[in-house]
């Protein structure tokens, strides 16, 4: 018995608990977690608006909608009075603007008040100059009335000088494809098509020309494979008659340099006495004797 009542007693201490964490929680949410200042907002339309609807200040939560009153003024007419609830002591520049807005289409409905540039505070319980919310169907108007100005403005004469083109270049084609081309144009695709059968006659004719080079290199390795033996014996006979000649090129060169030199001395005696060519060379003096 004693166990069953403990659990009772936890079971409803647990759920006071989320009650007033719910409550808390609520409290935080609306931005009445302390004393509050009183300022009235007046707008014409207050479509989507409720007591509890969230204020911001530069998108700050600061407070709630209390009520919503609907008086006549004089001047405007019918108009709807909201007593919003502000967190005590925020200081509201006297030029702040309060607008409905919404983050998204499918967002909820606030009031957010644009900060001024006054110096000066408004005093709790004024008035919050506003600014009337804009309709969805506004919006959509303004969308469409931009999108018809760029449409007729900048993107008209863009498609007009497109069309002009177009039109041009579909006259060309004509032109281009007329009965009397015709004839010209058939013999150009009769030209091309022999033109291919040419080239894939040439590549065919260049595979089999490489074909028979690689017969040809490989023969030649075959080759040179076969007869190594004789290659190295004929560069080694070579290059022993060259280190030869190299040992006998002096002698070579001297005897070229004496007959250099007969011929050069033969020659100035031809130059000297021709008749020597027919008499032949006179004897010395005292040779014979």
């Amino acid at each position: 018995m004693k166990e069953e009542r403990r659990n009772y007693v936890l079971v409803g201490g647990f759920v006071v608990a989320m009650i007033l964490a719910l409550i808390l929680w609520l409290a935080l949410l609306s931005g009445r977690t302390g004393a509050t200042d009183e300022y009235r907002i007046r707008y014409q339309s207050v479509l989507g608006l409720r007591p509890g609807t969230q204020v911001y200040y530069q998108g700050y939560p600061i407070g709630t909608v209390e009520t919503i009153t609907p008086i006549q003024d004089d001047q405007q007419g019918r108009l709807f009075e909201l007593s919003a609830q502000v967190q005590q002591g925020w200081l509201l520049p006297e030029d702040s603007v309060a607008q409905i807005t919404a983050s998204g289409l499918l967002s909820a409905v606030v009031i957010d008040i644009e900060a001024g540039r006054s110096a000066r505070a408004l005093d709790p319980g004024s008035l919050i100059d506003s600014v009337e919310p804009t309709s969805l169907m506004t919006v959509v108007a303004d969308a469409a009335s931009g999108m018809s100005e760029f449409v007729f403005d900048s993107l008209r004469p863009q498609l007009e000088s497109l069309v002009t083109n177009l039109d041009q270049t579909i006259g060309q084609v004509a032109d281009f494809v007329a009965p009397e081309n015709a004839r010209n144009v058939a013999l150009i695709l009769e030209n091309l098509g022999a033109m291919s059968e040419e080239t894939q006659r040439l590549v065919v004719g260049l595979d089999g020309t490489r074909e028979n080079l690689d017969m040809v290199v490989g023969r030649l390795d075959q080759l040179l494979a076969a007869n190594d033996e004789d290659i190295r014996t004929a560069v080694s006979d070579l290059q022993q008659a060259i280190e030869a000649l190299a040992r006998r090129s002096e002698a070579v060169a001297s005897n070229l340099e004496d007959a250099t030199r007969n011929a050069n001395e033969f020659s100035r005696q031809l130059r000297a006495n021709p008749g020597v060519l027919l008499r032949g060379r006179e004897a010395e003096p005292g040779a014979g004797r």
